[in-house]
């Protein structure tokens, strides 16, 4: 917020006080002062009156002038190229050795004529181009009629001897958003007394407004009818405050608004009351109609937006931006003032919905005063008493809902000194807090001013103290400093290993967005079937609640990757998934094209058996044995994977993981051009998995030797079934079992395969000999037979 100096000091005395010293302690006290600048300088400028301008000969622009600059000075000739220079005009003069930001005047000769001095425009002077108006921009300045000959203070004269302090306070000090409360600041600062005008008014009748306010959000709304508008342009005082606080001057009834919501930190609104269906406001929430705002264009109101509307129109988006329905023209003859305090959270919402930021939104998505409403409105009325002749105006309506007031908090002061490292004295503590108009009763509560809406526990008490005191008073301590050895826990370490062990094998990392749109929600549900936490009011529907698994937003990188001429690559992601029953985290990967064994040299495709793979070597990674997980066929048919080439990943009888092929649908859908593979796994579970340091065994001293059975099984029986009933069987001579063949097409058998094994027989202690070896054989194929019904050929 921009703040004039001048304006500040009609309230409070700051004349031995610098530039610099104000922004500095306003700073160090929390309100950061971004800059400050002077709005124009200049040495030996005077007023002068313009007594011939004629065309110099041989220019198309050059005029040579005759100025008188009063009775001291004389006349002067002087050349001006301006377009706008004239006779009978009062301009700025900036005489013969003046110091100017564009340079030192000095008498030259310009096409034989002598120029002894400068007519000068606004920004010769240095005034910012934001305040010029556009006759400023293309020419000199041209003073009004009356304006003194002769005078030597011209800034002053200009109201331009001033300073524009740019303050830019946290959010949660949104009272610095008015001058009166800048004013209340540097008097606590500067211990400095200061005078906030009351204002009192008289209304001349009493108003006929129908006010009905139907929601809980709108804590005050209060309205005033006023009668003999007329709108013209505003005085020059109000115009010039205005450009130096960053507004543009646009009418009377418009720019008195922008005064009070400066100096009081309210935003007005104004409607055409001879608009409103029978001088009824209603204020809801639930509204759900379209309309037309002040810039031209239609929105769309939904449940949430705090609406002023009558009973056939939308009136107002409220604390945003007005409907042309109710908008002040130069015809309007009858006004109603608005005063109001609107809910900061949806006005921050509407404001990202509709994309209407402004002035007015910004302070209310931060917090109004919402006990000023009086003192704002007043302050309006008799602005317009003073600026409209003939205006009159009734009494306020008001309704109040809801208004919240001032927590009790208890004066302690030593648990402030504890929590500020300090040790002021009560006397030092109590005063501070008086001149923040903070004060505390017999019983230790504290009495808030009513303008700061910052106060919730006596830690803001301390604040308030520690920042007027300055933070030097804070104690120098070293801190007691403890050696430590840092290290990653358990969990963090397997997942650190995870990462590393996936990147080891050839797969980017890729870290996506946790949020997603509501339908690509939907698909890959196979680990978490939750309900998702959505977003109440989100940016973009494509961002709209927390996803419930990672395989949609993997799935969106590969094609992203895809589509941009990638062909032959693996990524993964480690996530956390929340939602509304389920919190874990999840690790998802994904394979496109071909594995590059030697570059482009060699290459095979992806398939099923590359992330089984994958997976199988990550569990013995992190060291679970192939006794406690097993793979079975995905018993979902749908068109995510393919029906034959999927699989569900079960540890310790729980189902933890999905991957498999993408089924060719899915795969159209995604507009890849190739096949993929993808898979995601309940990272918790495996890393919660209880594992037992691997030891180490030597190698085994005696011979191993190698039988090899063909089984004729029914197609759908698992191979892992077969594992392990011959280990269970064989025990500890059984050192490896492994699949050499599967046969599918049995035509004399059909519904069976055929499957072959090798099995590994070896003993730690000795050298087994053909009798051990025959009768452990026998067993398994007994077993095999009977708990497993298989054929055994070749017997």
């Amino acid at each position: 917020m921009k703040v004039s100096r001048n304006e500040l000091e009609k309230y409070i005395d700051l004349s031995s006080i610098s530039d610099e010293e104000i922004a500095k302690k306003l700073t160090f006290a929390g309100i950061e002062t971004e800059e400050y600048y002077r709005l124009a300088s200049g040495t030996n400028l005077v007023i002068g009156a313009v007594l011939t301008c004629e065309k110099v000969k041989g220019s198309d622009h050059l005029s040579v002038c005759r100025v008188d600059v009063g009775k001291k000075l004389g006349k002067r000739d002087i050349i001006c190229g301006a377009p706008n220079v004239a006779a009978g005009q009062k301009v700025i003069v900036a005489l013969e050795g003046a110091i100017l930001p564009v340079g030192v005047i000095k008498k030259v000769t310009i096409k034989g004529y002598q120029s002894e001095g400068m007519i000068c425009s606004l920004n010769e002077l240095g005034v910012p181009s934001e305040l010029l108006t556009p006759d400023d921009v293309a020419g000199i300045h041209v003073l009004d009629k009356d304006a003194p000959v002769g005078n030597r203070d011209v800034l002053k004269y200009l109201g331009l001897d001033d300073t524009i302090f740019d303050i830019r306070p946290l959010a949660n000090r949104s009272d610095m958003l008015a001058i009166y409360n800048i004013v209340r600041e540097l008097g606590a600062i500067f211990d400095l007394h200061y005078n906030i005008p009351e204002i009192d008014v008289n209304p001349a009748f009493n108003t006929k407004l129908k006010l009905e306010v139907k929601t809980d959000l709108v804590s005050v709304f209060a309205l005033t009818e006023v009668r003999n508008i007329k709108v013209e342009p505003s005085p020059q005082w109000l115009a010039t405050f205005l450009r130096k606080h960053g507004h543009r001057p646009v009418n009377n009834i418009v720019d008195i608004g922008n005064y009070v919501m400066l100096v009081t930190g309210r935003p007005l609104h104004m409607y055409d009351l001879d608009k409103v269906k029978d001088e009824h406001f209603i204020v809801s929430a639930d509204l759900t109609k379209s309309f037309i705002a002040l810039d031209d264009k239609e929105y769309q109101l939904v449940p949430g937006d705090q609406v002023i509307h009558d009973a056939e129109k939308v009136l107002c988006l409220g604390g945003i931006n007005g409907a042309k329905s109710s908008a002040v023209n130069d015809a309007t003859k009858r006004i109603a003032i608005e005063v109001a305090a609107f809910d900061t959270a949806h006005i921050r919402m509407s404001v990202v919905r509709h994309n209407l930021p402004s002035e007015a939104s910004s302070r209310f998505g931060k917090g109004v005063n919402p006990y000023n409403t009086e003192e704002a409105m007043n302050l309006a009325l008799s602005l317009l008493f003073d600026l409209v002749p003939g205006v009159e105006f009734s009494n306020t309506v008001t309704v109040t809902k809801g208004l919240k007031p001032q927590p009790t908090i208890y004066f302690d002061k030593e648990r402030i000194n504890r929590l500020l490292g300090t040790d002021f004295s009560e006397e030092v503590m109590l005063s501070t807090l008086n001149r923040l108009n903070i004060t505390v009763n017999d019983d230790q509560s504290v009495n808030l001013p009513l303008y700061r809406q910052d106060f919730f526990t006596l830690a803001d008490l301390a604040e308030e103290i520690i920042r007027l005191q300055g933070f030097d008073h804070v104690t120098s301590e070293i801190p007691g400093l403890f050696t430590t050895v840092g290290a990653y826990d358990e969990i963090q370490q397997k997942r650190y290993d995870v990462r590393k062990f996936l990147r080891n094998k050839g797969l980017y990392e890729i870290l996506t967005y946790s949020l997603i749109d509501e339908e690509r929600n939907r698909n890959f549900t196979y680990l978490n079937k939750d309900k998702p936490l959505k977003l109440q009011h989100p940016m973009t529907p494509l961002r709209s609640e927390l996803r419930l698994n990672l395989l949609p937003s993997v799935l969106e990188t590969l094609t992203y990757n895809a589509s941009r001429q990638q062909s032959d690559f693996a990524l993964f992601e480690i996530s956390n998934i929340t939602s509304t029953n389920y919190k874990g985290e999840h690790l998802a990967f994904a394979f496109y094209g071909h594995e590059l064994l030697k570059g482009e040299l060699a290459k095979r495709p992806y398939d099923f058996y590359a992330a089984k793979g994958l997976i199988i070597s990550l569990l013995d990674y992190l060291g679970i044995s192939e006794s406690r997980y097993e793979f079975i066929a995905n018993p979902v048919q749908n068109d995510e994977f393919h029906p034959a080439q999927s699989a569900l990943l079960k540890v310790q009888g729980k189902v933890v993981g999905i991957f498999g092929k993408l089924h060719p649908n899915a795969k159209e859908k995604a507009l890849l051009g190739s096949d993929a593979i993808v898979g995601e796994i309940n990272l918790s579970a495996l890393l919660n998995v209880k594992t037992s340091v691997q030891k180490v065994t030597a190698p085994p001293r005696y011979p191993f030797v190698k039988r090899d059975l063909a089984l004729v099984v029914k197609d759908d029986m698992a191979v892992s079934e077969l594992i392990q009933l011959i280990r269970k069987t064989g025990r500890k001579m059984v050192s490896d079992v492994n699949v050499f063949d599967v046969y599918t097409k049995l035509v004399e058998k059909p519904g069976y395969k055929s499957v072959a094994l090798s099995i590994t027989l070896q003993d730690a202690s000795k050298t087994l000999v053909d009798d051990e070896i025959k009768e452990v054989m026998t067993k398994i194929v007994d077993q095999l037979i009977k708990q497993l019904n298989v054929v055994v050929r070749g017997i």
